[in-house]
């Protein structure tokens, strides 16, 4: 069982199902996004031997980083409070077929909003931990 695909695959379906457009780990060259868009990756890949449960839980954290292209920051203000709303304080579960059925709550732990200057976008960066726990 993958543990970072698990959690992709909740992310990815969240943001598909609230219409939000998004990229996971980077944006294809071919597709030149307008913006606004969300690019998401798990940032601590390194931590987690073989993206799986050597213990009881595991922690990935997953930063979504918005883009937005107007005058000023309020599009990619408005999908991260959209994002907040589908995982701060959040409990998801998935089943594995052959290991059992996995939880994952989700908080916000920091955000941000920049400014990019060339090109320019508006930049708003939010990380949210995932707390997995096996065999519930």
């Amino acid at each position: 069982m993958i543990l970072a695909e698990q959690v992709y695959m909740i992310v990815r379906q969240e943001l598909f199902n609230n219409n939000i457009t998004a990229y996971s780990d980077h944006v294809p060259d071919e597709t030149h996004p307008i913006p606004p868009f969300v690019l998401y990756e798990i940032t601590n890949l390194d931590l987690v031997p073989d993206w799986a449960f050597e213990k009881d839980y595991e922690k990935l954290r997953v930063r979504f980083n918005i883009y937005g292209a107007r005058d000023n920051p309020m599009d990619a203000i408005d999908i991260a409070e959209e994002i907040e709303g589908l995982f701060n304080r959040v409990k998801n579960s998935f089943l594995d077929p052959t290991e059992g059925k996995y939880l994952i709550c989700s908080y916000k732990v920091n955000d941000s909003v920049n400014i990019i200057d060339d090109p320019k976008y508006w930049l708003t960066v939010t990380d949210y931990d995932f707390e997995c726990q096996r065999d519930i």
